[in-house]
């Protein structure tokens, strides 16, 4: 196992726990922080993310008409 994986382990182990599914999570390896992160956004903000995320998803969308069997991403 990498040692970042392991200090990161040791350092969710120090803060309290939100429930088995988190623990049970982090001990398997998933990184949080980011959950972590998003869940100390206001409402607002996290609804300003998904906008932006709305408008480039758009935006990187292709144009015209895409064939079923065009194999192009």
């Amino acid at each position: 196992m990498h040692e970042d994986a392991i200090d990161k382990r040791k350092w969710f182990r120090t803060r309290p726990s939100p429930g088995p599914g988190w623990d049970a999570a982090v001990e398997f390896g998933v990184d949080v922080t980011l959950l972590e992160r998003n869940l100390e956004l206001t409402l607002e903000q996290r609804f300003q993310q998904l906008e932006e995320m709305l408008a480039l998803a758009a935006a990187l969308r292709p144009r015209g008409p895409v064939r079923a069997d065009d194999e192009t991403p």
